[in-house]
């Protein structure tokens, strides 16, 4: 996850959309609407419903017309990103990205559409996850989640150590049942994701490629099928296979996520036979073309297939529907690309009974809706830009930190809200938790202390600027209480809405626990000179 933290940090520095507003589409694709829902990571279909999770929470849908979607509920939950949101047997799954600065998987009921709840949380946070001498790192498994066997259980993906796996048979008490190593699929990078086929196989996506694993008992995954030594290196996986669908019988389709300026070796959709023995063999891929406009987000992400097409989101390079028909000849047969834009997924409208209707997944404004005219479709190909853009909006992004993990009653932080990025106006919010007293801003920045809440607001281009708060931790807060700082920073036509979320988190700890952490934080700044140094991975 190394390589992703520097991506993260490099997009601060560059322009990732430009600033006039364009939408280029082939034949047959067509906007027919779209869902303002800002932040979006993930969405999943359960009958005649759509589960959405974005950074500030989740929206529940009904798409019984699948083109005029109705939400019927919603519930407030910050996190960071829960790329792939899973449901099952009335419950919902979001996981908060450990190295996002929480690490916590949601349990949340839905059995009332209207009226989400959260049942119970399991901590994928550890103690020391965000210590920056300590190497490596314990604890923290949670980029996705996935349901399996009716979320009876949970994988928790994101992770070189593996998988961790949670016993869901009493929701309302989560609890860590295993950790699975998926050697096989890992490697140095991690794991990724975990799609279930209609055969009850396990695909784990990770650094070493995909394997797919029989989960009779999922509590002891068996090894069936995997990419071997093709799948491990590159050009089929030069960062990390991302997510996986299982397409026909005997193929199986994978996102290779990379990222590479104006598309470069950008990430690839991929086909691979699943074969008597283990090893698969790849068959085709398809990657978007070269294009000016672009400086790093192209690479491919989530997919859905349906009826022989497949519709494939590329940030930056948008939706471009593949037919996979032949899957040892995959061919472009339609795009939709808007700008700004920055499209994580797509997925076809179940509801819909002709396969024409694709949810477009935009990170940075909502889900578009899309028609899609099959007997339209013909192979093409997309120009990409020669020139490289100027003078596009760079967005802002946020870093709350205070240089520890552990805390005593009584202790004194310095705590320093960081934005990055260029804008003229941005504004800032965060909440501080009850168990901070005493405290005190700096000019220019108020504090409520009804809301608890933080406000500021920055004006100028400066790449970096810092505002610090400080607060006591309340004599007499009980050993283990969790002290979250969470923040938002808002800047006008910010394409790229992740990095706008900063937290900070805190445990309340005995002396000898928290000694070294107090010690250490002396030393640790989150800005030296310009450069905003971000204390945790982050992969996409």
């Amino acid at each position: 996850m190394r390589r992703a933290f520097l991506l993260l940090v490099f997009l601060a520095a560059l322009p990732v959309a430009p600033a006039a507003a364009s939408t280029d589409r082939s034949r047959g694709i067509r906007l027919e609407g779209t869902i303002r829902e800002r932040g979006v990571i993930s969405a999943r279909p359960a009958g005649n419903l759509l589960y959405v999770s974005s950074l500030t929470g989740v929206s529940i849908f009904d798409i019984a017309d699948p083109r005029a979607p109705v939400r019927v509920g919603r519930l407030d939950l910050p996190n960071a990103q829960n790329e792939d949101v899973d449901v099952g047997s009335g419950l919902m799954l979001v996981s908060d990205d450990p190295f996002g600065g929480r690490g916590i998987l949601h349990v949340i009921d839905v059995r009332d559409p209207t009226q989400p709840r959260v049942l119970s949380t399991f901590s994928t946070w550890a103690p020391g996850l965000l210590e920056f001498d300590r190497v490596p790192r314990s604890g923290g498994i949670g980029h996705t989640v996935t349901c399996i066997q009716a979320c009876r259980y949970a994988w928790l993906a994101g992770s070189a150590a593996g998988i961790d796996i949670v016993d869901l048979t009493d929701p309302a008490n989560p609890r860590l049942a295993t950790r699975f190593p998926a050697r096989e699929a890992a490697g140095l990078n991690g794991t990724h994701d975990v799609q279930v086929d209609p055969q009850g196989l396990a695909w784990v996506a990770g650094a070493r490629g995909t394997a797919a694993y029989d989960i009779t008992d999922p509590v002891r995954p068996r090894l069936v099928k995997h990419t071997g030594a093709r799948g491990r290196r590159g050009p089929l996986n030069d960062f990390i296979h991302h997510n996986s669908q299982r397409i026909a019988p005997g193929v199986v389709a994978i996102t290779e996520e990379d990222f590479g300026d104006r598309c470069r070796r950008a990430g690839t959709l991929q086909t691979w036979r699943i074969r008597r023995g283990r090893v698969m063999r790849p068959l085709d891929s398809f990657a978007v073309e070269r294009d000016g406009s672009s400086r790093v987000m192209c690479s491919a992400h989530y997919f859905d297939a349906r009826d022989g097409l497949i519709a494939q989101g590329f940030y930056e390079q948008g939706i471009r529907i593949v037919d996979a028909r032949r899957p040892a000849r995959l061919r472009q047969v339609g795009y939709f690309v808007r700008r700004p834009a920055l499209y994580w997924g797509a997925l076809w409208a179940p509801t819909d009974p002709n396969g024409s209707t694709v949810y477009a997944l935009d990170h940075s404004r909502g889900i578009d809706i899309l028609s899609v005219n099959r007997a339209a479709l013909r192979p093409v190909r997309r120009r990409g830009a020669r020139r490289t853009l100027r003078n596009a909006n760079q967005g802002v992004g946020m870093l709350i930190f205070d240089g520890v993990d552990r805390v005593l009653p009584g202790q004194r932080l310095r705590i320093d809200m960081a934005v990055f990025g260029r804008s003229r106006r941005v504004r800032v919010s965060a909440t501080l938790p009850p168990g901070l007293d005493s405290v005190r801003v700096p000019r220019g920045v108020r504090f409520d202390a009804a809301t608890r809440e933080v406000t500021f607001t920055l004006r100028g281009r400066r790449q970096v600027r810092v505002r610090r708060i400080r607060a006591r931790v309340a004599p007499g807060t009980a050993v283990g209480t969790s002290l979250e700082v969470i923040g938002f920073a808002r800047g006008p036509g910010d394409p790229l809405p992740l990095d706008d979320r900063g937290v900070d988190r805190n445990e309340v700890a005995t002396t000898g626990d928290a000694a070294r952490a107090t010690t250490a934080a002396a030393a640790r700044r989150p800005v030296r000179r310009g450069f905003c140094a971000l204390p945790y991975d982050y992969t996409f």
